[in-house]
């Protein structure tokens, strides 16, 4: 029935002998490995994003520069991310290289 084979996938996902802390980074299977980076890099540009956007608010330009720079070598096609970028490198008197975030 539905109800079992239910039952039966979840009892899978959370068999603690299978999936729990026995699992070291060497013995984690490939693919889990390759959603634990993508997780990863998903909360680092949330983060940097998140920095940046404070660094920003207090008017500490170059750093705020640096930071969406490194939350940009995450996800180099965010369309915030360059916005708020370009609007930096404006701030920084950059014309150019803030037109062509803007642009991008």
């Amino acid at each position: 029935s539905i109800m079992s084979q239910s039952a039966v996938v979840e009892s899978e996902i959370y068999d603690t002998e299978r999936w729990g802390r026995q699992y070291d980074a060497t013995s984690i299977p490939e693919e889990e490995g390759e959603v634990q980076a993508e997780k990863r890099r998903t909360t680092g540009f949330a983060d940097l994003k998140a920095t940046a956007n404070a660094l920003f608010k207090e008017k500490m330009f170059d750093e705020a520069l640096e930071t969406y720079t490194k939350a940009l070598e995450l996800q180099p096609d965010d369309p915030t991310i360059l916005n708020n970028r370009s609007l930096v490198l404006h701030r920084l008197s950059r014309y150019t290289e803030a037109l062509e975030d803007g642009l991008r």
